[in-house]
C-alpha cells in the first residue's frame, strides 16, 4: 500500500520514510516531490489554530488533489517563557522581519535567541500531530519531545530549531545528536509510531 506524506519539506521526508520503513514497512511513503516534481500542486492555506487542525487542513486538501491516502503532520517548538511560541508558527516564525539573507531556519533561531536571551526558564518542547485521510476514515497520532533552550546554535545535524534544543537524557542538542538516534527518539517518530498502531489495525 502506498500512502502520501503532504509535504515538500525534503528533511521531514527523510525522516518519515526511514521510520515508516522501520516501524510500519509494509507501507510505502511517498512524497509530493515523487509524483509531482514539477510542482503544479499548490500549498494549501494552513489557517488552523492548532497542530491538529493544520494538520487535517492539509491531509484533506492533499487527497482531494491526488485521491492517494495522505498523511501530514503540523510540528514545532513549544517555548514555556514564551507562552508557547512559535508553536504553530515555528516553520514561520521570522516571516516578515529583516534578518538580511539568512536562510529561514537560521532567522528563526536567531530571532528565538533574541527572545530568550535574557530567560532563565529555558524549558520546552517539540510537538508533532500527524493526520491521516483517505476520503473516508480520518486518523491521527500526536508525540512530544521535552528538552531545553540552549544559548547558542550547537551543531549542524538535523534541521529547524535542533542546533538550539537540547535533550538533557542524552547530554547534546539535537543539532549534535545522531540521525538514527533521533529518529528513535523524536516527536515525529513517536507520532508516527502512534498513527502506524492504528493504521495497522484499520486498514492492513
Amino acid at each position: 500500500m502506498k500512502i502520501l506524506f503532504g509535504t515538500r519539506n525534503k528533511n521531514k521526508v527523510l525522516e518519515g520514510k526511514d521510520i515508516f520503513k522501520r516501524i510500519f514497512p509494509q507501507v510505502e511513503l511517498i512524497s509530493l516531490d515523487d509524483i509531482d516534481p514539477q510542482k503544479t500542486i499548490e500549498e494549501p492555506i494552513e489557517d488552523g489554530n492548532s497542530f491538529y487542525e493544520n494538520s487535517l487542513i492539509k491531509a484533506k486538501y492533499y487527497y482531494e488533489k491526488t485521491l492517494i491516502p495522505t498523511i501530514c503532520d503540523d510540528s514545532g517548538i513549544v517555548v514555556d517563557a514564551l507562552g508557547g511560541m512559535p508553536g504553530i508558527y515555528s516553520a514561520r516564525f521570522s516571516l516578515g522581519e529583516d534578518f538580511g539573507d539568512l536562510p529561514i531556519d537560521k532567522a528563526n533561531n536567531k530571532k528565538l535567541l533574541s527572545l530568550m536571551k535574557d530567560e532563565a526558564n529555558r524549558s520546552a518542547h517539540y510537538a508533532c500531530v500527524i493526520v491521516y485521510y483517505d476520503g473516508k476514515n480520518i486518523y491521527h497520532g500526536d508525540g512530544t519531545m521535552n528538552g531545553t533552550i540552549l544559548f547558542e546554535e550547537h551543531g549542524s545535524n538535523g534541521f529547524g530549531y535542533d542546533p538550539l534544543f537540547y535533550i538533557d537524557e542524552y547530554q547534546t542538542s539535537l543539532g549534535d545528536m545522531d540521525k538514527d538516534l533521533k529518529n528513535k527518539i523524536s516527536h515525529r517518530y513517536k507520532a508516527i509510531c502512534s498513527i502506524a498502531k492504528t493504521l495497522s489495525k484499520s486498514i492492513c
